[in-house]
């Protein structure tokens, strides 16, 4: 009986092993970082996240975690680790050369035994960054493009009545409304000379796709009628 329960705990043994050198492989070929720390001191990571801060493994053990964000985002790592938050947030990581880059992070708390561990997925999300700043450069050239032609542009819902979605200050003032806030809150309808026009000129726009240089009867806030050149186009 002892021999098969030694033989046994040796099966046992060497098929743990063998799920410890799996789970080692597994964890070295992800594409993100994995470090696992104990009150914010490094126990162990993987080859992806020494690569990520630019550290040789044998340095990176040890090392407290906090030093691995950038100055302003010290507090914010902290405050996640200190609330055993396990929400995924964004930081700028700081590299062992000084350099900065971009990062995700998710954790997930765990009982090892009578300790609670911490272990942290770190994502370099700096080129997803790159673009989504980019955008926001292009997005603000597009508006200050629109809100500042000498031109009345407006974006609105098809169908007779018309909800104005935006507009640049030209239109409102074309219109004499005050501001363009007070020019969005009424339908497009309201602009028309005659309601019944709006209807016909929004079915010409859905069957043809859009209407250039279109020649309506519109009206101001206070009543008073001029004439409009109109082009338009449907986005669907």
């Amino acid at each position: 009986q002892l021999k098969a329960h030694f033989q046994e705990l040796s099966v046992n043994e060497r098929l743990i092993r063998e799920s410890e050198s799996r789970f080692r492989q597994l964890v070295e070929a992800t594409l993100e970082g994995i470090v696992l720390h104990k009150d914010g001191i490094i126990l162990d990571l993987n080859e992806r996240a020494c690569v990520l801060f630019g550290y040789p493994r044998m340095e990176m053990i040890g090392k407290g975690v906090l030093s691995l964000a950038a100055p302003d985002y010290v507090e914010l790592v902290k405050e996640k680790i200190s609330q055993k938050s396990e929400r995924s947030y964004e930081v700028k990581g700081l590299r062992k050369d000084g350099s900065t880059f971009w990062a995700e992070l998710c954790s997930k708390n765990f009982i090892s035994g009578s300790e609670t561990l911490r272990i942290t997925v770190v994502w370099d999300i700096s080129e997803r960054k790159r673009i989504e700043e980019d955008l926001w450069k292009r997005k603000e050239q597009m508006e200050n493009f629109f809100y500042n032609l000498p031109v009345g542009l407006y974006r609105n819902t098809p169908g007779p009545k018309g909800t104005f979605l935006m507009a640049n200050p030209y239109i409102a003032d074309m219109h004499g409304y005050d501001n363009l806030e007070e020019f969005l809150r009424v339908h497009t309808y309201d602009v028309y000379a005659n309601p019944d026009e709006r209807k016909n000129f929004s079915d010409l726009l859905m069957s043809q796709g859009k209407v250039e240089g279109k020649e309506l009867l519109l009206k101001k806030k206070n009543g008073e009628l001029f004439w409009g050149r109109v082009s338009t186009i449907a986005c669907r």
